[in-house]
């Protein structure tokens, strides 16, 4: 497996930059509560069973499978990516009857006015 990251605005394999945008199947595999040590390290990492019953001191993170040109790649979201990203696109899937792993999707970074990379979700076309 590898792994993705968004990084200054594009899209990163260990050193290898893919660009500020990835078009591809995305899967949503695996939901976990993350509680971050000061040095921003994991301190403690465990399954999400429901979403909205997250402990103090703990945030939401969804891992994504996102197969891109023929490779499959592992991406981890935060909870404020979730929040702002994808959980709207997915609300726009769902109010079309759609599932994400039935549409492609172009995922875009972009570099926020603080320096963070902000990401986008959006269909490209429908796969059936």
């Amino acid at each position: 497996m590898k792994y993705l990251a968004a990084k200054d605005g594009n899209f990163v394999h260990m050193n290898n930059v893919l660009g500020p945008e990835i078009v591809g199947r995305v899967q949503i595999v695996n939901k976990r509560i993350l509680k971050w040590r000061p040095d921003h390290t994991v301190e403690d990492d465990q399954p999400c069973h429901q979403e909205f019953l997250i402990p103090l001191g703990y945030t939401l993170a969804y891992d994504l499978n996102v197969e891109t040109n023929g490779t499959l790649y592992r991406f981890t979201l935060n909870q404020g990516a979730i929040e702002k990203a994808l959980r709207p696109y997915l609300n726009s899937l769902l109010a079309a009857h759609v599932r994400i792993e039935d549409v492609v999707t172009r995922i875009c970074a972009t570099i926020g006015p603080y320096g963070n990379t902000l990401l986008s979700f959006s269909a490209v076309k429908n796969s059936q």
